[in-house]
């Protein structure tokens, strides 16, 4: 369950609450307006799940190590993505744009996962809005990987891009690699999974 930042004694009255709330909603055909702005980092993802996906596992603190530029992780995307979570996430990234925030809000894309700023002259709007131009621009042959007679996508892959696609079509963590990390990345990995 997710923290409710209450106290324990009073989640109980919260969730029989809840529970009134949507056996009226189901009764009566009624259904709560949208909340302009999500506020907690659960709502963030909730509204936006596949922009969540693409900031944190392609704009990721190592995206400097995986790829050379900003648009190499956005075409690793589109390439490696399954056609219609890429609609989907050009669909997220209007929505977010309609939300007309002020440039300063648009950090919130932290709260989605980015942990890179977005490269130079852009600001977070105009990045976030070329992004969404990009991915609605038609593909190209070529921004597709070559298909195998099995209709497999053949592309190389770090052991994170594998353990990134590994995790998101089985929901499960990757196994791990084969070939033994040295200690330094071990400790590395240890640092970044607890901060």
């Amino acid at each position: 369950m997710p923290d409710l930042g209450l106290p324990e004694a009073e989640i109980q009255r919260w969730l029989l609450l809840v529970a009134d709330h949507i056996r009226r909603s189901v009764e009566e055909g009624e259904i709560p307006p949208p909340v302009r702005l999500p506020e907690t980092h659960w709502e963030w993802h909730a509204r936006f799940p596949e922009l969540a996906q693409f900031l944190g596992g392609w704009f990721s603190q190592d995206m400097p190590d995986e790829f050379d530029s900003h648009d190499a992780a956005m075409d690793d995307y589109r390439t490696t993505t399954d056609p219609q979570l890429v609609a989907r996430l050009a669909g997220e990234l209007h929505e977010l744009l309609a939300l007309d925030l002020d440039e300063p809000d648009y950090a919130l894309a932290a709260e989605l996962g980015m942990e890179v700023d977005p490269p130079a002259p852009y600001t977070p709007s105009a990045w976030l809005a070329h992004v969404a131009d990009r991915l609605t621009a038609p593909a190209r042959t070529t921004d597709r990987p070559a298909r195998t007679p099995s209709g497999d996508a053949r592309r190389p892959l770090t052991t994170r891009g594998r353990a990134r696609d590994h995790s998101r079509l089985t929901g499960r963590p990757a196994p791990s690699p084969p070939h033994p990390r040295p200690p330094s990345t071990y400790l590395v990995t240890l640092v970044t999974i607890t901060s």
